[in-house]
């Protein structure tokens, strides 16, 4: 089964944070390639979403979360027909946001 990616408000948010961010401090050049590299790993949730990451119901139930780069987390929940991309967080981030 393909699922279909959905975000919330929340995550969006999340991601132009990340982007403007890396703009300001990186440059376009870096921004495009992070982001690139970011929706490449959301990309692959569609066909597998169950088997990548990691089981994070003890902060939410369903919830999973998979790695990007070595500093931000995209936390996720599986439905019946789509994966619903609820955060994207860097590590040092108060976790407790993704509910």
């Amino acid at each position: 089964m393909i699922y279909e990616i959905r975000f919330l408000k929340e995550a969006l948010n999340n991601i132009d944070s990340i982007a403007d961010y890396t703009l300001r401090d990186w440059g376009e050049n870096q921004m495009n390639s992070y982001l690139d590299g970011l929706f490449l790993v959301i990309e692959s949730l569609k066909k597998t979403p169950e088997t990548k990451g990691l089981d994070r119901s003890y902060l939410h139930p369903n919830l999973r979360s998979v790695m990007y780069e070595s500093h931000y987390y995209i936390f996720y929940r599986i439905n019946l027909r789509h994966v619903e991309i609820t955060r994207v967080l860097h590590t040092k981030s108060n976790w407790l946001k993704c509910r």
